[in-house]
């Protein structure tokens, strides 16, 4: 979107998690930035590389509810870690009412 509003409210976290690129053999672990009901922006060391619309797989213990994987729209490299914009692909209803319960203690 031109006028940099998003479609969705994101909601910031910073929470470990795990993740994989099944497609390259890759894994480790960084920290979800922030969530929102498509997606999350997730932080990695910025030696880690990948393709846009990759396939990513996500765990999570702090977050049950967490879609387990989704594509990379988007990487960024910001003060020594690479951010990954993550789309989930169909997140379901107990995504949707963790993020809502996280959504209403922030307000």
């Amino acid at each position: 979107m031109s006028d940099g509003a998003r479609k969705k409210d994101r909601v910031p976290v910073d929470v470990e998690v795990v993740w994989a690129l099944p497609s390259r053999g890759t894994s480790g672990r960084g920290r979800l930035v922030d969530v929102s009901e498509t997606g999350v922006c997730l932080s990695i060391p910025s030696d880690v590389k990948t393709d846009r619309l990759a396939k990513v797989s996500l765990v999570c213990s702090k977050i049950p509810a967490l879609p387990s994987g989704g594509e990379v729209m988007w990487m960024r490299v910001a003060r020594g870690t690479t951010l990954w914009g993550i789309r989930f692909g169909s997140p379901g209803p107990n995504w949707s009412a963790w993020l809502s319960t996280q959504s209403k203690a922030r307000t």
